[in-house]
């Protein structure tokens, strides 16, 4: 039979007394026997724990391994540590100036398996180089756009920014993590932030790409040429006959929808070069003169846009009609304060305000206004083609009053009446000065009847605070003595009321 099980063999039989197998060779010579034993099935592998508290030290810097095992009968220590050990402990390790590994080897009980567990400390690196990260908001914007720089820095005693070509970034930077906004970029550049130690330096890069910016406009050139010598369609003197009306760039345009004064002209242009031009109807000499707007309605690939421009017709060579719109900002405002008035004209020589202001006046122009009370603003304006007007309300309303003492009269009219604006009772006799009002009585004297009780008992008892002849009543027909009780009754009452009417002005 061979080391590996395998072989021709003669016999084989089991010894139940040392728990394995003879193999008697096909020669019966006691040369040629072997013996195989298996390990017992009472026998589990040994288990090792070992740990390192820290793992990661400074330089010179000191740990603590603990262990600990089952069914193992001993252990030994190798590589960075030695010497036979128990089957669990706690060994400390001093002075490290390296990584280490720790390994623990423990011997099983009976014939079961050892075990064994590795510890490894690292020490950190006392000089680390520096490092670096740069990165950018965006890496592909349009001329005149922002970019947000920012930047972490570890273990650098100094940094530097540049940038090709030269920008706000470029100069020192404190060596920590922040960030920087580069402005108005115009051209594509690159962003280089440079850190260093006394041992080491590092460094890091990134680059933002600049495109001009997608700007539709609308152009017209009636002589179909559609170039770089695009005349803008406000160009007076340029516009007779048919004209040519072009939407550029004709970059990502899917379509274009052309109308004049709010009204559709002609088809929906759905390939370049996107042109309004006589053949869809447009002809200036059917146009009435003056101001016109043309609009185009642009579908790009990923929005939709509106252009619009403004085109004079003049097609007699006669004058123009003058345009006039005044506005007010604000339209409303409460009494004692202020609103812009602004006019603006086209083809007028002279304008004068007819309400509201007056006098001779710019043909464009404002100024500020703060009338009392709501206020029309009407101007007329002249021009060669003759005169148009316009105007705008400015609505005023009165100041919020205020009641500083609560008593249902403003401040003002307080002030007005003569009475305490800070003192619901002026007269003290019982009733508010607003109640004064509610029952007609003098709130500047506390009994206005003259009659000996003041207005507040008058009232509290049912009797006329104006009628001399009307006094709370002294007397009843109760044979009990009531109305002796009911008067003392009253005067008490009159009492605990002007009470809480000081006090409440002493609040």
């Amino acid at each position: 039979v061979g080391n590996d099980g395998t072989g021709l063999f003669r016999r084989a039989f089991y010894d139940s007394i040392h728990g394995g197998i003879f193999i008697v060779s096909p020669n019966f010579t006691t040369d040629n026997a072997y013996f195989y034993r298996v390990g017992a099935a009472g026998d589990p592998p040994a288990t090792v724990n070992l740990t390192a508290t820290p793992s990661t030290v400074d330089e010179g810097g000191s740990t603590t391994l603990n262990w600990t095992t089952t069914n193992a009968t001993s252990c030994i220590a190798s590589d960075d540590w030695g010497g036979v050990k128990g089957t669990s402990g706690s060994e400390p390790i001093n002075n490290i100036t390296s990584n280490s590994s720790y390994t623990l080897t423990c011997n099983a009980v009976g014939e079961g398996l050892d075990g064994v567990d590795t510890a490894v400390v690292t020490v950190n690196d006392p000089n680390p180089p520096p490092t670096v990260t740069l990165n950018a908001d965006e890496t592909s914007v349009f001329e005149g756009d922002n970019v947000l720089l920012t930047y972490t820095i570890s273990n650098a005693t100094s940094c530097n920014g540049s940038s090709a070509p030269s920008s706000s970034f470029d100069g020192g930077i404190t060596p920590q993590d922040g960030s920087q906004t580069v402005t108005n970029l115009q051209t594509d550049i690159t962003f280089t932030l440079f850190c260093s130690n006394a041992n080491d330096n590092a460094q890091d890069q990134v680059s933002v790409t600049v495109s001009e910016p997608l700007s539709y406009a609308l152009y017209n050139d009636d002589d179909g040429n559609f170039g770089s010598g695009e005349v803008l369609l406000s160009n007076e003197g340029d516009l007779s006959g048919q004209i040519y009306v072009h939407v550029l760039p004709e970059t990502d345009i899917v379509s274009v929808r052309y109308s004049v004064d709010g009204n559709n002209v002609g088809s929906t242009e759905g390939a370049a070069p996107y042109v309004l031009d006589g053949d869809d109807g447009y002809d200036s000499n059917l146009m009435s003169d003056g101001s016109h707007t043309i609009t185009a309605l642009v579908q790009t690939g990923s929005d939709t846009l509106t252009l619009t421009e403004n085109v004079i017709i003049n097609n007699s060579g006669g004058t123009i009609d003058p345009t006039l719109n005044v506005t007010l900002s604000p339209t409303s405002i409460e009494a004692g304060q202020s609103s812009l008035l602004s006019w603006d004209s086209t083809d007028a020589t002279n304008c004068e305000g007819l309400s509201g202001v007056s006098g001779s006046l710019a043909a464009d122009g404002n100024q500020t206004v703060n009338p009392t009370s709501t206020t029309i603003y009407e101007i007329r304006c002249t021009g060669n083609g003759g005169t148009v007007t316009d105007s705008a309300t400015l609505t005023v309303t009165p100041p919020a009053s205020t009641d500083n003492d609560n008593d249902g009269v403003s401040n003002d009219d307080e002030v007005t009446n003569g009475t305490d604006p800070n003192d619901p009772d002026t007269d003290n006799d019982g009733l508010d000065d607003g109640e004064e009002i509610t029952y007609n009585t003098d709130p500047l004297d506390p009994d206005s009847d003259n009659d000996g009780s003041t207005d507040g008992a008058e009232v509290n008892a049912g009797s006329n605070p104006n009628d001399p002849n009307d006094t709370p009543s002294t007397t009843t027909d109760d044979d009990s003595g009531g109305g002796a009780t009911g008067l003392w009754l009253l005067w008490w009452l009159n009492g605990v009321l002007f009470i809480r009417r000081k006090l409440r002005l002493n609040e």
